[in-house]
């Protein structure tokens, strides 16, 4: 992973990001949720691009989809 630099997130920054409570983050992480999350000892991260890739899957067309 040299010379790779993830852009790292705390969940407050991830809920401020998506407009959500914190809360809601959490809610997500513990029902499978949401962006894929890193355990760094007992914080939790999330690399931006991963946040941003989670907004891009679920993009959707019409409220059927």
């Amino acid at each position: 992973m040299s010379g790779i630099a993830l852009e790292l997130l705390s969940e407050q920054e991830v809920a401020n990001l998506l407009q959500v409570s914190p809360r809601t983050v959490q809610s997500w992480r513990l029902n499978g949720f949401g962006p894929p999350f890193i355990k760094v000892g007992r914080l939790v991260r999330y690399q931006k691009s991963e946040v941003f890739q989670f907004l891009a899957d679920n993009k959707h067309a019409s409220t059927s989809a």
